[in-house]
């Protein structure tokens, strides 16, 4: 069909029509203030929940936090919030802590799920209990939560959720079976949650982070792409929720990469990252023993991939499949020196935000 056919000028206009109309709604959207307003952060000793309830307060909210680390806890706090030490993982010092919480600041308008685990998981030596472990905490603290605030908001009939997943959620990887299966699940609680509380005044906000620094990403021994700052994490995190968005995504560069990765095929996705994993281990078997011997056929099979910008190219062979890391990111370093750059330029990122450590 002609390029200008009066069908196609016609599918464009109404196509920009309709984006300009979203636009102009989305811009309309009542801006909401936090001063006064009263927020509860679980999962607040460190890394983006430490620094979101300080953005909060500098907006002028009221805020109570909770996790296990009191002493950290308290330096995040000072004299600013209410220190509420707390395992999450434990129902009825859940529903004390809450009622605690509620009683101190008279009601709650936000509640704030930021708790968050991440266990490296090697499906040669599958360990059940660092599996369980990172569901107890990342799933089951949600949940836990919920029973313990769900009443207290329907009651209000108002007030907001908030859970803190990951755009590790949005695909799965190796390495990271554990962390991607908690955030996908979360995410899709948190919007089961969201069509079941609107007609009850309830809303609920879903943030999907990329990187972040924090004590857990500096224990990370990979590069991590479009790495922010807590505090800057914190600013757009409170900025989404001044504009009463359900989802809040950042960095918006990871976001869209994120959303084309979705769109690759499962079967070629995970043949990708399967062909991806045995250049990572020849890679590493290089560190020790020398130059790898790569498998002529396996690189061939990584350039083929689609890129990002739709080419061809290593574009996938954002990978690094090491097995002592929680998380799993492109190197490619076993790549021919001319496709490296490539790769590096044109990956798409697992943005995990949290990494091994004791829970918070």
């Amino acid at each position: 069909m002609p390029a200008h056919s009066p069908l196609i000028r016609t599918a464009l206009a109404s196509a920009a029509a309709v984006a300009g109309t979203a636009w102009a709604l989305r811009q309309r959207r009542t801006r909401i203030s936090l001063q006064g307003c009263r927020v509860w952060v679980v999962g607040a000793s460190s890394g983006i929940g430490a620094a979101l309830a300080k953005e909060l307060v500098n907006r002028g909210a009221c805020v109570a936090i909770s996790a296990r680390r009191e002493r950290l806890l308290r330096e995040v706090a000072g004299e600013a919030m209410l220190v509420v030490p707390l395992d999450i993982t434990d129902d009825a010092a859940t529903d004390a802590a809450a009622a605690r919480v509620r009683q101190h600041l008279g009601g709650l308008d936000l509640v704030i799920h930021s708790a968050g685990l991440s266990q490296p998981m090697d499906v040669e030596h599958w360990d059940r209990s660092l599996f369980d472990a990172c569901l107890a905490l990342n799933l089951g603290g949600l949940n836990s939560l919920l029973g313990a605030v769900l009443p207290i908001l329907l009651e209000q009939k108002h007030g907001r959720l908030v859970g803190i997943a990951s755009l590790a959620g949005w695909r799965g990887f190796p390495g990271a079976q554990a962390y991607t299966a908690s955030k996908a699940a979360q995410i899709n609680l948190l919007e089961g949650l969201r069509a079941a509380l609107l007609p009850h005044g309830v809303a609920v906000t879903t943030i999907c982070p990329g990187f972040v620094r924090s004590e857990m990403t500096q224990r990370n021994d990979f590069p991590m792409p479009l790495l922010l700052e807590a505090d800057r994490a914190a600013a757009l995190i409170c900025d989404g929720l001044q504009r009463q968005q359900a989802q809040i995504v950042f960095p918006a560069t990871a976001g869209l990469a994120m959303r084309a990765a979705q769109m690759v095929p499962t079967g070629v996705w995970s043949w990708a990252l399967a062909a991806l994993g045995l250049q990572a281990q020849a890679h590493r078997k290089a560190d020790v023993d020398g130059p790898p011997n790569v498998d002529s056929a396996a690189t061939a099979t990584v350039s083929r991939l689609p890129t990002q910008s739709g080419g061809s190219g290593p574009g996938l062979s954002a990978f690094n499949l090491r097995s002592n890391s929680a998380c799993t990111y492109a190197t490619v370093t076993a790549l021919p020196l001319g496709e490296r750059a490539a790769a590096l330029a044109d990956y798409v990122p697992l943005p995990l935000d949290y990494a091994a450590r004791p829970p918070s």
